[in-house]
Formats: C-alpha cells, sequence, structure tokens
C-alpha cells in the first residue's frame, strides 16, 4: 500500500528541527517483466497453520490514540512473519459525529507458491468483552485487511462520564486466534 495518506500531517512536524523515518522493507515477489514467472518470492515458512496474536495499547500508545489526527494507524509486533493487528482510532475524516475505532487484522506475508489464503479468526477486546467469532475471510497480496467497528467505540478513548458503557479505558487489549484452512497455489488450486 504504501505511504498512507494521513500517515503524517505537517502540523505533527511543525514542532520539530529534524524528523527522521526508519523503514522496513521486505520484499514480498518479484515478477519478470519479460515473462509471468516470479524470479523471487520471500521465505515464509509456516510451522504451523494457528496463530495467536495478542496486542496490549499501553497508556503511552492510548495518549497516541486519543490525539491523533483522521486516518492515522497504529500497529502490533507483526506476528509469524505474517500478521498484525492495527487500528485507526479516529476514523477517516474530520467528523467528530461519525468517526468510528476501526480494528484491522492485516496480512503482511504469504509462504512461497502460495497466492492466496483462507483464514477462519475470532478477535476478542478484553476490556468491552466483545467477541467476534468464525470470521471467514481470504486473503492475498490485494486484499491485505479485514476491518471491523464492532469492538470498540471511539467514546473508550475518551472520558465520558454520560457514556452508557462506563467511562475511558486506561488500556486497551485484543486477542486474535487464527487458522488458515486453505491455501491456494499460484494458478489457484487448493493446496491444503
Amino acid at each position: 500500500h504504501g505511504w498512507q495518506k494521513g500517515a503524517l500531517k505537517i502540523d505533527e512536524c511543525c514542532g520539530y528541527q529534524f524528523v527522521t523515518f526508519e523503514v522496513f522493507i521486505n520484499v514480498l515477489r518479484i515478477t519478470s517483466s519479460s515473462s509471468p514467472s516470479l524470479v523471487y518470492q520471500y521465505p515464509l515458512s509456516l510451522k504451523s497453520t494457528k496463530f495467536t496474536l495478542k496486542w496490549k495499547i499501553d497508556r503511552a500508545l492510548m495518549h497516541d490514540l486519543k490525539h491523533a489526527n483522521e486516518m492515522k494507524r497504529f500497529e502490533s509486533a507483526i506476528s509469524g512473519n505474517m500478521w498484525v493487528l492495527g487500528c485507526v482510532p479516529n476514523g477517516v475524516k474530520k467528523d467528530n459525529e461519525t468517526t468510528v475505532f476501526k480494528l484491522y487484522l492485516k496480512l503482511c506475508a504469504l509462504p512461497p507458491n502460495v497466492s492466496r489464503i483462507k483464514a477462519k479468526f475470532n478477535i476478542l477486546c478484553l476490556e468491552t468483552k466483545k467477541h467476534l467469532k468464525y470470521i471467514y475471510n481470504d486473503f492475498d497480496y490485494k486484499h491485505k485487511y479485514w476491518q471491523t467497528d464492532k469492538l470498540c467505540k471511539r467514546a473508550y478513548l475518551f472520558h465520558n462520564n454520560n457514556h452508557s458503557d462506563g467511562g475511558e479505558f486506561d488500556t486497551l487489549r485484543f486477542k486474535a486466534e487464527i487458522e488458515i484452512i486453505e491455501q491456494y497455489d499460484l494458478n489457484e488450486h487448493e493446496l491444503s
């Protein structure tokens, strides 16, 4: 996807004399321009088809989420060289009335000679006790994301005594259990 619109706005940089970027790049696939054959594939080795991903948003990160511009994304560490959980805490537009907290599961890499996978997963927010179960989704390099706004309301980031579900949380913890149930080769034939 490259650099996301809204990832860093001018008003976030104005107070600094220098801004330093640290970039990590994994080349996933290289295709020959003269033929459709693959020259290189990321050497992801699947030791298991089941993954558990836990992400704790601590107080410092909660502060950043509360003050983030719209479209700003935050992500967990990569699990199994394959998955991350992430969120867009203040939505995608400057509209405080309809802005939602979006949580997403993102595919970061596929094993060699696999074009697509079907995954079954559950995601839980421990603080809200909301649990989305038995979600089935296909992932490939063109369809890397699955997202929801059903696990955490944006109001949980901000103190609001009138909120019927309670006040703000100091931290948020998310847990995803993912199982790859089908894999497809480069010709879209089922492998598993």
